[in-house]
């Protein structure tokens, strides 16, 4: 069996190494790398400097059998892709740009590892990689081993309590081979899986999946290419279920996750921002003394406002976000990151105080709340809340 190239991405670029810009090239060309079973093994970085690049280029063309690069070709001073390659004296090929005016360049070095060059504008890099590279891809390393790639998300579960509790599948050469990432969308697991003679891919990785998923199920929300807002969408519609939201520190960010999803329409029926006392009150049905005794971050308030977008809304469920998103308005007990989270139904009321991590400011506070709120109306839609009388 063939086995598949082994594969260096080289981003070009003083704008990259001094952090001015972020290279989506690399994101880009990595995604679309595995989705021909070409898994990059190895990513690296250069400057804009003189000679820079052909001592890369000539150190690597020994390691690896394709490297592709982006940025440096143009007309600009700093564009010296085009003079750095001509200087190893080797046959340039034109690779057509379908977006801009610098085209791409091939080179084959004599050990036959092949680099590709690709221009830096994101558009042009895409495009260019698409319809000139690929099918060169293809003409120079023949039909590979399709592998698999797949992806499973969780919450609610720490990342190291969920590789521990599927340990035995992490070894340095399992098939399929994991990846375990975190982020404050939750937990991300990979999986890339090989075939061999005995089994293709797509056996390897069902059947790692279906381990995974037996012991992490209870915090699995999603697989694949899909995000928490619109997986809840997705299983609203399925269900025919409406939502409302009312928001305080969120600011509305929960209902324009799900309105950015298409199909929102059909399932999302109303959404507040009372971000005063005085809204939560003449918007919600918030009791004054409920808010003077509790505070507006409390529970209490939290299933109020609920229990009202619930009326008002003639919804399924509606969800409410009530915290302190900082940096001032905390205080010993109730610091800067306690936010308060209700859920109702008809069949009752859920809620929930959470401790938000801080580190990254207001922001950070807002997005884990969007997707707790969001988790709830995942939890809720598969009956995994126990909802209490109002």
């Amino acid at each position: 069996m063939v086995d598949a190239p082994r594969v260096c991405i080289l981003s070009i670029g003083d704008e990259i190494l001094n952090g001015r810009i972020i290279d989506t090239n690399a994101a880009f060309l990595g995604a679309e790398l595995l989705k021909l079973s070409m898994p990059v093994s190895h990513q690296r970085c250069t400057s804009d400097s003189p000679q820079q690049l052909t001592a890369q280029l000539s150190q690597m063309a020994s390691q690896f059998d394709l490297i592709i690069s982006s940025g440096g070709l143009g007309p600009t001073a700093d564009d010296r892709v085009y003079s750095e390659v001509e200087s190893l004296q080797l046959e340039m090929t034109s690779i057509d740009n379908p977006a801009g005016s610098a085209d791409g360049i091939m080179v084959e070095f004599a050990n036959g590892c092949h680099y590709l060059a690709l221009p830096g504008p994101p558009i042009e890099c895409q495009q260019t990689f698409m319809q000139g590279v690929v099918p060169l891809l293809s003409d120079m390393f023949g039909d590979l081993p399709q592998m698999a790639y797949h992806t499973m998300h969780f919450i609610g579960a720490k990342e190291a309590n969920i590789e521990s509790a599927i340990s035995e599948l992490f070894a340095a050469n399992a098939n399929p081979q994991l990846g375990i990432t975190a982020s404050e969308q939750g937990v991300t697991i990979s999986l890339l899986a090989r075939p061999d003679t005995a089994h293709s891919a797509d056996y390897y990785l069902q059947h790692c999946r279906d381990i995974i998923a037996d012991k992490l199920g209870q915090w699995l929300w999603g697989e694949g290419d899909v995000s928490l807002a619109a997986r809840v969408v997705e299983l609203a519609v399925e269900n025919n279920i409406t939502m409302a939201c009312a928001e305080s520190c969120t600011g509305g960010q929960v209902a324009s996750s799900l309105i950015d999803i298409p199909g929102a329409s059909a399932v999302l029926n109303c959404s507040w921002v009372t971000y005063s006392d005085d809204a939560k009150q003449r918007q919600l049905g918030v009791d004054a003394a409920l808010l003077q005794q509790h505070g507006a971050v409390s529970e209490e308030v939290a299933r109020a406002m609920a229990i009202g977008a619930l009326q008002k809304s003639q919804a399924d469920y509606a969800v409410a976000i009530t915290g302190i998103a900082g940096p001032s308005g905390g205080s010993v007990e109730k610091p800067v990151g306690t936010v308060c989270f209700a859920i109702a139904s008809a069949d009752g009321v859920h809620s929930m105080t959470r401790q938000q991590y801080t580190l990254g400011g207001r922001l950070r506070i807002q997005r884990q709340s969007v997707r707790d709120a969001l988790h709830l109306f995942f939890l809720a839609m598969n009956d995994c809340l126990v909802l209490r009388d109002r």
